[in-house]
């Protein structure tokens, strides 16, 4: 039998020793009135996994184990009086706040929520940080968190928006004035901030700090000096203390959160907009924004004016479209475009060209490859990790969110040519003819060249030349593009983007005159070395000529497969493949000799496969 502590205050009342919080009582209460917990959620507007977070710790204060139990308990004692009041929260004395509120629902967020409740609702962590990059809603998890644990501190919850904070020396005034706490002549802000905390039961929280890193000595000292204020930051970057606990927050984690946000904020704007008959184009788009909350809002916005595929297209040919008018919302919010501008002025010079030539990589990349092609210490790396920027994945790979890497894409191809390195001019060829500007990498290889033939650099001249014959093969000028890549081959030393395109360039050459055997011992040679860079988007431009090959050994099927994968990837090879003339005179080719049900059901076959075992085994039969 499970005992409850209780004893009976002066109205005659049985109180928990344990008390329930204001927001256990409201969950309770619905609960004892028959609402479900999707209807509790619904009428409290928290998240369904919330309400189940509170009922685990109502069963546990009261000692049951079921609903009918709980309400049972808590009639016997008096907790549903309509004149019963916590006495974590007396009345007059509530827990003072002054957390922003908000008219939209909190959604997707609900495991995030419970895990750092649990941390700071714990006896080990005072100091935790939300980590991210702009726009996955930082700040509005702090605020939920705050608001959950608000009767847990008998000082209450203080809210404190750095943005506004230009420089160190103003956080503890801007803490100070949050607090309402005047601050006199005769002494520092630190030992008048600290003299006031000292006694306090307070949560903190610490909104926006990472343009304030250089100051978190005021956390430190805080943590140090009061030892019952637990402070929560939110940040694009960690604070970097040994107290910290950090949580990074990226995209929401399922299609089913990403598409609950994007219908509640279209409903504002399209009350006739029908979910089922569109949930194919907003699971696509939530795809192509990959999750982000406020790219989501932002793209909802759009369904006021344009059809779902009007957004989806405009979204695939520009990151700048996703952009609002709206007045409430702060002008950093407003487009994507300002959200990244924001992160990235806050990076060092060095960090800045390292993050611009890390967009090369589509589908991530490692330790390896970074160093080799864009010329990352591991050292700035881990501080590229630590701004939000770069995430460590479980395989040990580095990623970039996909909007975040075009827009350090977008940063390597608009350099002048007096801040473009040869690495930088090597890396924008690469670029340019992943995503099919032809012209600008003419243009870019033709500098090179011009460069390395002034200066003597072969390696330089080899890797233009073997871009050029690249160029040429594309263009179907296959002679040119044998000789362009057999004279620049022996220079290019160790470059492995050169060797991949010096590959590349000659399988193209073998292909346009028939020699089939040639043509696939270079596919195999450009896929062994784009494999070993470790990164999805160096060997997906591999596989259209892969598939080539094989279809021309009688393996049409297995040809099929691979460009159903290698044009449905996350890191696709570009459109602009597809539509390459080898390309589609191949696919019409297939589809004639399979038959259309045979063709389809192979290529369906292909974008389920996994790139890293299609990969390995390529390797071994070519």
């Amino acid at each position: 039998m499970t005992l409850v502590l209780c004893k009976m205050d002066d109205s005659g009342f049985s109180l928990l020793l344990d008390p329930l919080t204001e927001r256990e009582l409201d969950v309770l209460r619905l609960m004892a009135d028959g609402f479900s917990n999707p209807e509790i959620a619904d009428r409290l507007i928290i998240g369904l996994e919330t309400v189940r977070w509170h009922t685990k710790q109502i069963y546990s204060k009261l000692g049951v184990h079921s609903r009918t139990q709980a309400s049972m308990r808590a009639r016997d004692l008096g907790l549903l009086a309509a004149d019963y009041v916590s006495p974590a929260a007396p009345v007059g004395e509530q827990p003072h706040d002054n957390l922003p509120t908000y008219t939209t629902p909190f959604i997707g967020r609900e495991a995030e929520l419970n895990e750092i409740c649990a941390l700071l609702g714990g006896p080990q962590a005072r100091l935790v940080t939300i980590a991210g990059p702009g726009g996955m809603g930082k700040t509005r998890l702090g605020v939920e968190v705050a608001r959950t644990l608000l009767p847990d501190f008998a000082d209450g919850v203080c809210f404190v928006p750095l943005l506004p904070v230009t420089s160190q020396d103003e956080i503890e005034p801007a803490i100070a004035a949050r607090l309402n706490l005047r601050l006199r002549e005769d002494g520092t802000a630190r030992e008048q901030l600290l003299r006031y905390l000292r006694p306090k039961r307070l949560l903190l929280i610490l909104d926006n700090f990472e343009h304030l890193i250089n100051g978190a000595e005021v956390i430190a000292a805080i943590l140090e000096d009061a030892p019952q204020v637990k402070i929560l930051v939110t940040s694009q970057a960690s604070v970097n203390l040994r107290e910290e606990w950090v949580r990074f927050l990226d995209a929401l984690n399922t299609t089913d959160s990403a598409i609950q946000l994007f219908y509640d904020r279209v409903q504002r704007v399209r009350g006739d907009f029908a979910a089922d008959e569109h949930l194919k184009c907003v699971a696509h788009i939530c795809a192509l924004v990959q999750g982000v909350p406020l790219a989501i809002e932002l793209a909802a916005t759009w369904l006021k004016t344009l059809t779902c595929e009007d957004v989806a297209r405009e979204i695939r040919q520009n990151i700048d479209f996703l952009a609002t008018t709206q007045r409430d919302i702060e002008a950093r919010h407003r487009s994507i475009q300002a959200v990244f501008e924001y992160a990235w002025n806050l990076l060092t010079p060095e960090e800045q060209g390292v993050f611009r030539r890390l967009s090369v990589f589509r589908g991530g990349f490692g330790l390896a490859a970074a160093q080799q092609v864009a010329g990352a210490s591991a050292l700035t790396l881990s501080e590229l990790v630590g701004k939000s920027l770069l995430q460590s994945n479980a395989a040990g790979l580095y990623e970039i969110h996909n909007l975040l890497r075009q827009y350090a894409e977008r940063k390597l191809e608009t350099l002048d040519d007096t801040q473009r390195t040869m690495r930088s001019s090597k890396l924008l060829a690469w670029s340019s003819l992943i995503n099919g500007r032809l012209d600008r990498l003419k243009t870019v290889a033709d500098g090179i060249l011009e460069s390395a033939s002034n200066h003597s650099h072969d390696t330089e001249k080899g890797f233009a030349l073997v871009t050029l014959g690249v160029l040429a093969g594309i263009e179907g000028d296959v002679d040119r593009a044998k000789q362009l890549c057999e004279a620049g081959q022996p220079m290019i030393g160790s470059d492995p983007i050169a060797h991949i395109l010096a590959q590349f360039g000659l399988a193209v050459a073998s292909l346009g005159v028939e020699d089939y055997a040639a043509a696939r011992r270079h596919a195999r040679a450009a896929l062994h070395q784009a494999d070993s860079l470790g990164s999805p988007g160096f060997t997906l431009l591999c596989l259209p000529l892969v598939a080539v090959v094989l279809a021309h050994a009688a393996e049409p099927e297995n040809a099929v497969e691979l460009m159903g994968l290698a044009f449905t990837h996350p890191a696709s090879t570009p459109g602009w493949v597809e539509i390459w003339p080898l390309i589609t005179e191949l696919r019409v080719e297939l589809e004639t000799e399979l038959g259309t049900a045979d063709y389809t059901t192979a290529w369906e076959r292909g974008t389920s496969q996994d790139l890293g075992h299609v990969i390995s085994h390529l390797l071994t039969i070519l």
